[in-house]
């Protein structure tokens, strides 16, 4: 697998399932190459065809982590709010 830092693209509980379906879509991709350097196009197209679905898959989990760390950067932002908003409540009563 390449040196990809999972951390950074995928949620901790995907790391695993990201690291599985990295692999396999590498295989598949040189499975391509092989059967389209044999000269197997209908092989080739079928090997590449399940690459593409699992870098499809990949980026779908990508993305579900964007949403994710998306969704927890405003909740951070309403809970900082709502601790201002106390303080200067606080601060009109004194």
């Amino acid at each position: 697998m390449s040196s990809l830092k999972l951390s950074d693209y995928f949620s901790k509980a995907d790391h695993q399932r990201a690291a599985e379906l990295i692999t396999q879509q590498e295989r598949y991709f040189n499975l391509s190459k092989i059967e389209l350097d044999k000269g197997e196009f209908d092989k080739a197209a079928l090997y590449s065809n399940h690459a593409t679905a699992i870098a499809v898959e990949i980026h779908r989990m990508h993305k579900q982590k964007l949403t994710t760390d998306d969704a927890l950067d405003i909740l951070k932002q309403i809970k900082h709010r709502e601790l201002a908003d106390q303080m200067m409540d606080r601060k009109k009563w004194f």
